[in-house]
């Protein structure tokens, strides 16, 4: 199986190349309509030929119904002139505009689940965890302990009184 870009979305320069992928893609569709070797490329590369993709779908559906356009005649064409393949072009290019809108959320949100990802790997499990807890009020006692240490040093320095034991609210002189 050949590789997705699709499955790698949350990397900025994959994003970036499908982005392009599928812009040069909507401006082709739009300016000299389908291509379909070319075309169907662009999807399969994107998303690879074994998962069902809905834009793809509507794409060979919209190159079946032109063949068949381009052969009816118009008799035929005068029924069906609510679904032209003018009408289901700016389908197509309405739901590559979504698609992009699509991709770009996506690797948004893999992109910040990589991340969290990232932190939470740094988070010890288990025993790790508890002993990280105890690590960590530790060295909280110890600093209450130096910042209290430093503050009654300031008072001396200052030559200002100590507070009264149990009550440190008030100052005895």
């Amino acid at each position: 199986m050949r590789w997705l870009l699709v499955s790698a979305i949350q990397n900025p320069a994959i994003l970036e190349r499908c982005e392009r992928l599928l812009l040069e893609l909507r401006l082709d569709i739009a300016v000299r309509g389908p291509w379909e070797f070319w075309d169907l490329w662009v999807f399969d590369r994107i998303y690879g030929t074994r998962k069902r993709n809905v834009l793809r779908d509507l794409y060979c559906q919209w190159v079946k119904y032109c063949d068949i356009w381009k052969r009816a005649t118009e008799s035929e064409r005068a029924m069906i002139k609510e679904l032209t393949p003018e009408k289901l072009k700016e389908a197509i290019l309405n739901q590559l505009d979504k698609e992009i809108q699509r991709l770009r959320a996506e690797a948004k949100t893999k992109s910040r689940l990589a991340k969290l990802e990232v932190v939470r790997r740094k988070v010890p499990e288990g025993a790790g965890f508890d002993r990280f807890l105890r690590y960590q009020a530790n060295v909280q006692r110890d600093y209450d302990r130096t910042l209290e240490q430093l503050e009654r040093m300031q008072r001396l320095r200052r030559e200002q009184a100590f507070p009264v034991k149990g009550n440190e609210s008030t100052w005895s002189s």
